[in-house]
């Protein structure tokens, strides 16, 4: 259970925007331009999408399995602020859905590894009772469809500027 607790608690979407922070200003430090870049998509895909999965827990306020193991409860109370009332969509699976697409995009040797792991860990939250399984799906969806909208809104934007493959050797 230990593990699991870990496992779910590294989708904390703040440690991820810590993360991509101090891993842009290393790059640039280090005059690792594209890495810095691949960074801030990655703070931009994690803090977009923890903005619209708040406001999507707001909207919809799908109850929390505690409430149906507890009071046989199943229901949904848009607009209800509280934690038994925000479900759907998880929270850290967006972020470690937002996450792994990034890390798969930047590295594709990287993807067979990054995208099961990022899913994995999203269905911890399933395993310790926080999240319904379509809880956790839509969360994967929505962090995924961020992280591609992200880079693809970038690229189209500003060509020149995008982040680039990281070829691994």
């Amino acid at each position: 259970m230990r593990i699991l607790s870990w496992a779910t608690e590294s989708g904390e979407a703040s440690y991820w925007i810590a993360a991509a922070i101090f891993l842009f200003f290393a790059a640039a430090f280090l005059k690792r331009h594209n890495v810095a870049r691949w960074a801030f998509a990655m703070f931009v895909a994690v803090g977009v999408s923890g903005l619209l999965t708040s406001g999507l827990k707001y909207l919809i306020g799908k109850t929390r399995p505690k409430l149906l193991l507890e009071a046989d409860r199943l229901d949904f109370a848009p607009f209800t602020i509280g934690y038994d009332f925000n479900s759907m969509p998880s929270g850290h699976a967006t972020t470690f859905a937002a996450v792994a697409m990034i890390v798969a995009l930047a590295c594709p040797r990287m993807r067979w590894i990054a995208l099961p792991l990022g899913c994995a860990f999203a269905f911890t939250r399933v395993a310790i009772h926080a999240h319904y399984a379509s809880d956790v799906l839509a969360g994967l969806t929505l962090g995924m469809v961020c992280a591609i909208f992200t880079l693809t809104i970038w690229q189209r934007r500003y060509p020149s500027s995008a982040p680039v493959v990281i070829r691994l050797r």
